[in-house]
């Protein structure tokens, strides 16, 4: 049954291709959601070849991607497994969406998918992407991923966007401040 809604999916993404842009990312948007629900990896334990890294994105042409954009990617290739934890998912057909994007008065939602389709898109986009992979033990590596598959929970994964204080990067400096800063030192 899994297979069957993992290519269903995927199918109708290649279809979306050809639909206008803004719903295209909608329809992309409600079927990643599809996927998170439909597909959980936290009773899988990572192998010790696995990485995980900071993904970091150039800005783009549209409003909300002109501060960039940052995710956490998940590679395991014992597992065949290469995921992304995106914190900057939206619904563009929000009222009010561009006035409400200023004010910071939007809920955004961790979407959890295969990172082919994350590089896909900001190709397409024609912006960058920069890889930084972090130095965790397997220990640290595993702690970090129960916590994003935690997050990525369909009761979990909507949380308020703030521009400062809430928000892709934030997300992930948070993390770093609850579990590794007292184990991490950076020096300039």
């Amino acid at each position: 049954m899994l297979y069957f809604l993992i290519y269903f999916q995927l199918l109708l993404i290649i279809i979306l291709l050809d639909l206008n842009f803004m719903i295209k990312k909608l329809y992309i948007f409600v079927l990643l959601s599809l996927f998170s629900i439909t597909h959980n990896n936290a009773q899988v334990n990572l192998s010790v070849y696995s990485e995980i890294s900071i993904v970091t994105a150039g800005p783009g042409v549209e409003l909300y991607e002109k501060f960039g954009h940052a995710a956490i990617r998940i590679k395991d290739s014992v597992l065949n497994l290469d995921l992304i934890y995106n914190y900057g998912v939206f619904d563009f057909n929000q009222p009010n969406f561009l006035l409400n994007f200023a004010d910071g008065k939007m809920y955004y939602v961790l979407a959890r998918y295969d990172f082919k389709y994350f590089l896909s898109s900001y190709k397409k986009d024609k912006r960058w992407l920069k890889q930084q992979v972090l130095n965790l033990n397997k220990t640290e590596k595993q702690q970090l991923f129960l916590y994003l598959e935690n997050n990525a929970l369909i009761e979990n994964a909507t949380y308020p966007y703030d521009p400062f204080f809430n928000n892709c990067a934030s997300k992930l400096k948070r993390y770093y401040n609850s579990y590794f800063r007292r184990k991490c030192s950076v020096k300039f």
